[in-house]
């Protein structure tokens, strides 16, 4: 679908502009789950990335692509560069949730790239986190807004949004560097925004929001 090799392409071309950050390396973190530092973001300016970016996903984004009728149809056809979040939802056994097409929620998911710099930085492997499915429901929850599908334009400068784990995220909104949801300790920026699946819509960002304290499911 185009709509899913856009954001595709979204996430690869915002990997160029994104810098890992530096975290101390333990003793049992592989190669494999340290974040991708194979782009420079010195040969890019971010601003010019994004901006072509999000005009091509605008003018792609025809009256002509269905929305997906559930998150769960979503998750089925979703590319690979958020493959971690649609696996960790799949073994949270959310299906009855995500299933529904009456849902209603806002969804923030992050990146691959993402989780692997928030894997390194708890120097946990994604196997660690899909078997603990406490820790699991606790992230998922954290990143999302029941009762309300908002779309990019609906967010707001200030705006303080309660998730499905009774926390707060709080939305930054900067005519240059976009929107930023902030969390607790961390915060990304919408690299991808306004995905429609039933009556959720959901918007890709670029950090894993790590919850203060373990609480509710979905």
């Amino acid at each position: 679908m185009k709509l899913f090799a856009v954001a595709a392409l979204v996430l690869l071309l915002a990997g160029a502009s994104v810098s890992a950050k530096p975290f101390n390396v333990g003793a049992h973190v592989t190669a494999e789950s340290q974040p991708d530092e194979s782009h420079s973001s010195s040969a890019y300016s971010p601003d010019a990335i994004m901006a072509s970016v999000l005009d091509m996903l605008r003018s792609m984004l025809v009256a002509d692509e269905p929305a997906a009728k559930t998150v769960a149809e979503l998750a089925d056809n979703a590319p690979a560069n958020v493959s971690m979040l649609v696996n960790g939802v799949k073994r949270a056994d959310l299906q009855a949730v995500i299933g529904d097409p009456n849902w209603e929620a806002t969804i923030f998911c992050p990146s691959n790239k993402a989780f692997r710099a928030a894997l390194f930085k708890l120097k946990i492997k994604i196997t660690d986190l899909y078997s603990d499915k406490t820790a699991l429901l606790n992230i998922l929850s954290y990143h999302t807004v029941p009762g309300k599908a908002l779309a990019a334009a609906d967010l707001k400068d200030g705006q303080e949004l309660t998730t499905a784990s009774q926390h707060k995220l709080t939305v930054h909104v900067d005519k240059v560097k976009g929107t930023t949801i902030a969390g607790d300790s961390d915060a990304g920026s919408v690299v991808a925004a306004d995905i429609r699946a039933g009556k959720a819509i959901i918007h890709v960002i670029d950090e894993v929001l790590l919850p203060p304290k373990p609480t509710a499911e979905l």
